[in-house]
Order: structure tokens, then C-alpha cells, then sequence
């Protein structure tokens, strides 16, 4: 990975700032620094980092953990800073998948390790997506049988759904069966639009038309909401 772009959330100016020198001077470039929540939820949807340094208790009525599960659907990967290391806040932390936890405070040796392994890692994960999928202007191909391939466009999908070790790709105008896991979906075909709702389920955000008995409603799909993703999946649907 030629770039390295990081972006900084930290309620604390002073220790954001020490982050940035930090950073700079090991080579990272710093696309963004943010103080709050929602001001970072903007700014990093616009400048697409590499990778996010996110503190936890961000003075907020939204923490952290609630920002990284909101930016989600970006797939940006994610290392946690923070002074919590307590059992409920873990458990929060394992959901969204990190690849590092600092523990404050912190020192320069820390940093520079954590964030060296995450681009190891995130290199060596973009270098094995490549090699299986090609996925462009918000499509992919899916095969079909007999060497043929059918282009698909992600806002065409209604709803993704898990079976057993493969998933059924509803559209608006036909059902899919792929050799693929949810997981594997989930990974492979990323918008902001589509977001995972339960184990079982991936919907597409914009074809939403109700919501009834905790269920999402897409055309003739009534989509439960896992009781893990029920919070944060009712926060993208404000109600009056």
C-alpha cells in the first residue's frame, strides 16, 4: 500500500495532537483530525482514510464504538485508543472487529508497532480480495453457470440473505444463489447503502419502505432486526 492516510478522532485536542506528531513524524500522512463524533463522521466519509485511530468516550451522546458501527458500510479499518479496558466495553469493541486496541496512555513504540501490523495486515488483505473479485462503479459480475457472468449493481439488491455456506442475492427482479457466506458478501460488495441488520441479513438502506414489529419492510421481504444491530439500525431511520 503506496498511501498510508490516516484520520485522527480524539475528543482531547492535546492528545490528538501529540497523535499527529507522533504519526507525521513515522511517515503516516494525516488526511483529518476530528473532535467529535458527527464532525468526524462527515469529514472521514469525504477523505476515505486508509485507516481510523478512534478513541472510545468522545464526550458525546454517541461514543466511539457507535461511530465505527455508523461508518461501517465505508469498511475503513479501525484502531481503537482508549482508557477503558473493562469487559462491557471489549465486548462492544469484538462486534466492530478492529485491528488494534492502544491502551492510554500510550507510547511513541506502541503506536508505531499497532499501526505498522494494521497496514501489514490490511495489505495483505486487499493483495487476496483482489485475486478473487472485481468490483467497479458500484457493481460486480456474478457467475451464473456455464463460464457466463451477469453484472450487478448494488443498488439493484434488495435483500442479501444467509444459507448455510452460501446466500441468496434478491433483486428487483430475481433471486441469486452464490457460493459465498454472508461474511463473505459483506466484505466483497461494499456501499454505504448496504448494511448488515441481523446475522442472517444484509438489506439495502434505500429501498427500505416501513418498519413494523421491530422488522424492516422491502417490497414483499419483512427483514427482522437482530437485537445486536437494533440500536444503531434505527438510528438510520429517524422517526417523527
Amino acid at each position: 500500500m503506496e498511501n498510508k492516510r490516516i484520520f485522527i478522532v480524539e475528543d482531547d485536542p492535546i492528545i490528538a495532537s501529540d497523535l499527529q506528531g507522533i504519526l507525521t513524524d513515522l511517515g503516516y500522512t494525516i488526511c483529518g483530525v476530528a473532535h467529535q463524533p458527527f464532525e468526524a463522521k462527515k469529514k472521514i466519509e469525504s477523505e476515505k482514510p486508509n485507516l481510523l485511530l478512534l478513541d472510545i468516550n468522545l464526550n458525546s451522546e454517541i461514543d466511539g464504538i457507535d461511530l465505527a458501527t455508523l461508518l461501517k458500510n465505508y469498511n475503513i479499518p479501525i484502531i481503537f485508543i482508549s482508557a477503558f479496558t473493562d469487559k462491557s466495553t471489549l465486548d462492544r469493541v469484538k462486534q466492530i472487529q478492529p485491528l488494534g486496541y492502544i491502551i492510554k496512555p500510550f507510547n511513541e513504540k506502541e503506536i508505531a508497532i499497532t499501526i505498522d501490523l494494521a497496514f501489514h495486515t490490511i495489505s495483505q488483505k486487499e493483495n487476496s480480495t483482489n485475486s478473487i473479485h472485481t468490483i467497479a462503479d458500484g457493481s460486480i459480475f456474478i457467475r451464473t453457470g456455464n463460464n457466463n457472468s451477469q453484472k450487478l449493481r448494488f443498488e439493484d439488491i434488495l435483500v442479501m440473505e444467509a444459507y448455510d455456506n452460501y446466500a441468496y442475492i434478491h433483486t428487483t427482479t430475481e433471486r441469486l444463489m452464490v457460493s459465498f457466506t454472508l461474511k463473505d458478501l459483506e466484505q466483497k460488495m461494499t456501499a454505504p447503502f448496504l448494511l448488515r441488520v441481523h446475522r442472517s441479513f444484509i438489506v439495502n438502506t434505500k429501498r427500505v419502505e416501513a418498519i413494523h414489529n421491530s422488522a424492516l419492510i422491502i417490497g414483499k421481504h419483512e427483514i427482522p432486526i437482530g437485537k445486536s444491530y437494533k440500536e444503531e439500525v434505527l438510528k438510520l431511520f429517524p422517526m417523527l
